[in-house]
């Protein structure tokens, strides 16, 4: 009896187990799934130096074999008119395809058509030469004519063009909301995609109404992008134009971690912002909205936050009709499987196969009808070589493999003694990642009010991946090469010995007074890397700094200070803070220092001693 229980309870305990382990095992794939269908993997690519991370559901579904050519007298049927559904359409109308059909939600030929990473920073910062009224109108008017020219296009194609919005696909069927019913052999999604919708719309000001806020309390919703930030930065330098007797109160409310939060520019950008007076609340949960007030709730504890006016910066979602009663879609790199799942007939093109940029959604087209009319399954090689691009509008932009946002190696610059006018005098910092063996920059981070051509310039001038000609548009100054330049010089200069000392102080200058020494502090540049920097500072001491208003003052004055009491205790941790009027200070520690700007030399003194201290550009 006993050995029976033990039995019975043995066999509970082994089914508990399996159970547990099939429930996590289906969690980890449905999250997989979702992650892949929500168009992160395609956005990101991962590709994680030469390995690539498969598609979760390819693991267990056999691949089929590539598809035979696809006939010309078979009907087509292309849902969409953005940038996507043009190319595609453009190269099937020059292989000869004529049983075309174009079906329009609306008549905003060329979809949003706008690559961030390819306009020329006058987009983003012409704004301070003009009044809003005439950006809003100047805009309008090339919106309007680049449409026209845009249906001209279409039209030319000789496609017949059907106005209506797809609400469901069956069998071989597509049902338009009129209750009009079209057959087709292949179907092309490019619906692009939608922003989701904000339940208290009806509080919100809309981007055009933005531009007219130069006074009041603004509040910026943010679904977790990035570009909100830059709204509350446009906000602010817009309220500074109009005169003292203006005034914002601004807040940014993002209700999910923005992307890239892990890389060293996203905590220098965010107090960058707060030194402005911009508020920054991250995360929290939106849990009502009346017409001038709004409730979140942040780390479990409700707050009331009032508001003149109200923005809200949605992020998109993909845009698909309902197909067989689902709406589960996947997009295979290699266009073998490029379609909906477990229709072969249906492809998915565009933003509505996971975010992708102009150049992307128009290579992306050409592809597809290639590989239709050549009957061979083409695997789009181009978009390895596409370079990661996010830009948050004007203010932070990074450019590199994907595979680059996951190192911790990152190197850092400030634009402040770099010494080109055009930034001399702007906040902004500049991070790069060196590939010590292969002797090259791999990526490029940015943090700068005019980031957008900045990357760009960064693309050409070392020789980076550039996917779009548009990046060469930009308004080049004619020292910005100095940047790049000097950065590349400081990379050289790491690699020589003779700039490597082991030495906590630096290197010191023969001087028979000993109660005076000279040292010497690295270049800035080296923060990351030289030894002093590393050895000298604590990790505290050194995030400190280089987030200071002006890092070079503050690691010298640092390092005097920390030099002196060498010899009366063990130096650990100082933090080095600076008031309201400038000045730098340390609680517990009585010391004084004097600036010589001719010499870029700084004098550290306690009691009666004092060392002088000069900084390497």
């Amino acid at each position: 009896m006993k050995s029976l229980l033990d039995n019975n309870f043995n066999n509970s305990v082994v089914a508990k187990i399996a159970d547990i382990g099939i429930n996590i095992t289906k969690k980890i794939y449905c999250s997989l799934s979702h992650i892949w269908e929500r168009g992160l993997f395609y956005k990101l690519r991962f590709n994680l130096s030469q390995s690539t991370i498969p598609n979760p559901l390819k693991l267990v579904q056999t691949n089929s074999q590539s598809n035979l050519s696809i006939g010309k007298e078979e009907t087509i049927v292309v849902v969409g008119i953005g940038i996507a559904a043009f190319s595609f359409l453009r190269a099937l109308h020059r292989l000869g395809y004529q049983q075309v059909k174009i079906v329009a939600r609306d008549n905003f030929f060329g979809g949003k058509c706008v690559n961030n990473g390819c306009m020329p920073s006058e987009y983003y910062t012409a704004y301070r030469h003009q009044t809003p009224t005439s950006i809003v109108e100047q805009g309008q008017q090339f919106v309007s004519s680049l449409r026209q020219i845009t249906q001209q296009s279409f039209q030319e194609l000789g496609y017949p063009i059907i106005s209506g919005e797809v609400t469901t696909v069956k069998n071989k069927e597509i049902l338009l909301k009129t209750g009009e019913k079209i057959s087709f052999d292949r179907l092309v999604l490019a619906t692009g995609n939608q922003i989701k919708e904000f339940p208290w719309l009806e509080n919100t000001c809309s981007l055009q109404d933005f531009w007219t806020i130069t006074d009041g309390k603004l509040v910026i919703v943010s679904e977790g992008n990035l570009a909100s930030l830059s709204y509350a930065d446009i906000a602010c330098d817009r309220v500074r134009a109009c005169g003292a007797d203006r005034s914002i109160d601004t807040t940014v409310i993002f209700t999910s971690n923005p992307p890239l939060t892990h890389l060293p520019s996203w905590q220098y950008f965010r107090r960058e912002l707060e030194k402005r007076g911009i508020k920054i609340i991250v995360p929290a949960k939106i849990q009502e909205c009346k017409p001038n007030n709004l409730t979140i709730k942040v780390r479990g504890k409700l707050e009331t936050i009032s508001f003149d006016h109200l923005l809200y910066d949605g992020v998109p979602e993909l845009n698909l009709p309902e197909i067989d009663g689902k709406t589960k879609t996947i997009l295979d790199l290699d266009l073998q499987q490029a379609n909906v799942i477990g229709r072969p007939d249906i492809y998915v093109l565009g933003d509505a196969s996971g975010f992708l940029s102009a150049t992307e959604a128009e290579l992306q087209g050409k592809k597809l009808a290639r590989a239709w009319s050549s009957g061979e399954t083409i695997k789009i090689t181009d978009f390895e070589r596409l370079p990661l691009r996010l830009h948050a509008r004007k203010s932070l932009a990074i450019v590199g493999s994907p595979w680059t946002l996951l190192s911790p190696q990152w190197r850092s610059l400030d634009f402040k003694g770099l010494g080109w006018s055009a930034v001399y005098n702007e906040t902004g910092k500049l991070w790069y990642l060196y590939n010590s063996s292969e002797q090259k920059v791999e990526a490029i981070h940015i943090c700068h009010r005019d980031a957008s051509e900045l990357i760009a310039l960064a693309s050409v001038l070392i020789e980076l991946p550039v996917t779009d000609s548009r990046w060469l548009s930009c308004s080049v100054h004619p020292s910005a090469a100095e940047i790049f330049k000097l950065l590349i010089e400081d990379i050289e200069a790491i690699t020589d010995k003779n700039q490597q000392n082991g030495s906590l102080l630096g290197t010191q200058s023969p001087n028979t007074d000993n109660s005076s020494d000279i040292l010497r502090l690295p270049p800035l540049s080296q923060w990351n890397q030289n030894s002093l920097y590393q050895t000298a500072f604590s990790a505290e001491e050194r995030s400190l700094g280089i987030l200071d208003r002006n890092p070079q003052l503050y690691f010298a004055i640092l390092l005097g200070i920390k030099h002196l009491l060498k010899h009366d205790q063990k130096s650990e941790t100082i933090l080095l803070r600076c008031s309201s009027e400038g000045h730098y200070f340390v609680s517990g520690i009585d010391f004084n220092y004097e600036v010589n700007e001719t010499s870029a030399a700084v004098t550290v003194s306690i009691q009666e001693k004092q060392v002088t201290l000069f900084s390497s550009v």
